[in-house]
């Protein structure tokens, strides 16, 4: 089998700002402010190197799943288990409706301030189609999640055809949290696209009212979560240990 060449992750900004931004309002796990260039670019070399001894061992290696923790949280914790969260402020939206990305997805509103975070990171790995070269695909902050799910034909292999129904069953059972920033960003994305949004218009509008309750009684909980829950590094993925984060802040710091 043809060896493959890296197309190091660590040395192209662009593809870096795309996994890293931390002004997206797309709904999903995103890296905190405060975290440097510089630390995301030792992180994603040390991924880098971790493909490239396989590249070195296998020649072509496929689709491989890293990960990786950090000494202190480095993204939001932003996919978490259905049974952690009061089920009644659950719902649906559309994420990235008219795209590609187009995907139902379950949600829930949550402050920034509740908004769990995480020292996880996962990337994904593997080649460029028929070009002979490899490298990153994405990298998520926190649980690496499963695609979603799609519709197959019906003599589709059966090997996908498992695998969508393990991503259906993982998505049935697993919600986004989302902050109203982002829930206002995804409704003006489906009005775009002449979708209905008064569900998503009216858990705002409840969320609204538990934030003012919250301030004059905490007993009134704005946080959708029950029972905490912590992303760990998936049994799928390879562990290669972990990082520590530059300790000060130079300036160069994510989406400023």
């Amino acid at each position: 089998m043809e060896k493959l060449e890296l197309s190091p992750c660590a040395e192209n900004e662009e593809h870096l700002a795309r996994h890293t931004d931390t002004s997206s309002l797309v709904a999903g796990s995103k890296v905190l402010e405060g975290v440097t260039r510089a630390d995301i670019a030792a992180i994603s070399k040390k991924f880098d190197e971790a493909y490239q001894a396989l590249i070195e061992k296998e020649g072509n290696p496929g689709r491989q799943v890293f990960a990786l923790t950090t000494d202190r949280p480095v993204g939001t914790d932003a996919v978490v288990p259905l049974e952690t969260l009061d089920k009644s402020r659950v719902f649906e939206i559309v994420r990235e409706p008219g795209t590609r990305g187009e995907a139902k997805i379950k949600v829930a509103l949550i402050s920034k301030k509740d908004m769990p975070k995480t020292n996880v990171i996962h990337a994904v790995y593997g080649p460029y189609g028929p070009t002979g070269k490899g490298g990153i695909y994405t990298m998520m902050f926190g649980d690496p999640g499963e695609p979603f799910a799609r519709d197959l034909p019906e003599d589709a292999p059966e090997a996908q055809k498992k695998a969508n129904e393990k991503s259906k069953k993982y998505w049935d059972e697993h919600v986004f949290l989302i902050t109203p920033e982002e829930l206002e960003y995804a409704m003006a994305k489906m009005r775009e696209q002449g979708l209905p949004t008064k569900q998503a218009e009216t858990a705002l509008k409840f969320f609204d009212v538990r934030a003012k309750l919250e301030k004059r009684d905490p007993s009134c909980r704005l946080s959708p979560i029950n029972k905490p829950s912590h992303s760990k590094v998936s049994e799928e993925a390879q562990n290669i240990g972990s990082i520590v984060l530059s300790s000060s802040n130079d300036g160069n710091v994510l989406g400023k």
